[in-house]
């Protein structure tokens, strides 16, 4: 099974040689230039009655220190004055989160992710994270 850690590191060596497209960060790493490519996007559909798996929550769980990391990475290119690079560095950080939450698991990306953020607190799904802290 993945640690925390392995999933961290790789989460974020994913965002950064994904969208930063540096060859000095791939050859310092020594990663080749043909990146494997994420998974699939999937579109994602909730549940109608709104029910978190206790496997979306676990992946939930080992995603949040990675976008956590990627928005540090991201906070001082956010910083830019010209509205066309704040654009762009945009669109590259939402791509990031969601090739991030691909690869990690959840298929249906930063979607599913933001469902299950939103969905957790619901007293159907309140037994995921009792005792979980």
């Amino acid at each position: 099974m993945l640690t925390m850690r392995t999933i961290m590191i790789t989460g974020v060596l994913a965002g950064l040689l994904a969208f930063c497209g540096c060859e000095q960060i791939n050859r310092a790493l020594g990663q080749s230039e043909d990146l494997p490519a994420p998974p699939p996007a999937v579109p994602f559909v909730p549940p109608a009655d709104d029910t978190v798996t206790a496997h979306q929550f676990g992946l939930w769980k080992a995603i949040n220190p990675v976008l956590d990391s990627l928005t540090y990475f991201y906070a001082d290119s956010f910083k830019v004055k010209d509205p066309v690079h704040t654009l762009r560095i945009q669109e590259d950080f939402m791509l990031a989160q969601d090739i991030i939450c691909r690869l990690i698991g959840l298929t249906g990306g930063y979607a599913e992710y933001r469902w299950v953020t939103n969905n957790i607190g619901r007293q159907r799904n309140r037994k995921l994270h009792t005792g979980a802290h």
